[in-house]
């Protein structure tokens, strides 16, 4: 899916891990950036860099006010959205479970409906592998959800959102991207990976490299070079 890099991509949540590096990613290939961040989590100091850059906009706002986003979205003549405002910390998930759907499921309602009243006809959602059932073998697409924790349904919940717009707005494109474990710079959240790594034999320390060496590593190919979407991911489904 080509597109020219001038065109504004927003990415909602900038402020935090995940979000900072993709504010990174599209800076660096010349793609102007709308970031949103209400900054109940993320760290201005992650985005500093960017301050002087013609290219980057940062609006301070709570996501879920929708009139608010579309009027942004507007604005900006948004041609993308990579929507990553979520809570991912799953123990405070599990502790107020009405913030994690507040958070997580109204969030990607109003992200949606201001992108089509302004007519944003790209849009890419942050999910989880957590939508599937524990498992000892490794997950694979087609594989049935079956999420066992509330933060894994908010991510599913948020992708049969996904889906229903899509079939509401068939000349746009959706697409969902089902994240596993991130570990690397601007973590915000306490992190198992680390002392796991620490812990575990000479193949698993060999495999993921230099974590080991307490230097955190980095793995998210979550944009691909300018003008295509990367994996993983997967089109939302209807029926």
């Amino acid at each position: 899916m080509s597109e020219s890099t001038s065109a504004l991509w927003a990415v909602t949540g900038a402020a935090g891990y995940l979000r900072s590096h993709v504010v990174d990613t599209l800076l660096a290939r010349g793609t102007p950036v709308l970031a949103v961040d209400d900054f109940s989590v993320g760290r201005r100091e992650f985005l500093a860099a960017h301050r002087e850059n013609p290219l980057f906009h940062l609006v301070e706002a709570d996501v879920r006010d929708a009139a608010g986003m579309s009027s942004l979205f507007k604005m900006y003549h948004c041609a993308s959205v990579v929507h990553l405002a979520a809570i991912h910390y799953i123990p405070a998930c599990n502790v107020d479970p009405p913030r994690a759907v507040s958070l997580n499921v109204h969030r990607s309602q109003s992200v949606l409906t201001a992108a089509r009243v302004a007519k944003v006809e790209r849009f890419w959602l942050a999910s989880s592998g957590d939508v599937y059932g524990a498992s000892d073998t490794p997950h694979r697409e087609e594989d049935q959800p079956a999420p066992f924790a509330v933060y894994g349904l908010t991510k599913w919940l948020g992708e049969q959102l996904v889906g229903l717009e899509s079939q509401q707005r068939p000349e746009a494109r959706f697409v969902v991207g089902r994240l596993f474990n991130l570990y690397g710079p601007r973590e915000t959240n306490p992190y198992f990976l680390p002392e796991c790594l620490a812990s575990s034999g000479p193949t698993l320390r060999q495999h993921f490299g230099s974590a080991v060496s307490g230097q955190s590593v980095t793995w998210f190919p979550l944009l691909t070079p300018p003008g295509h979407w990367s994996i993983p991911w997967m089109p939302p489904r209807s029926g």
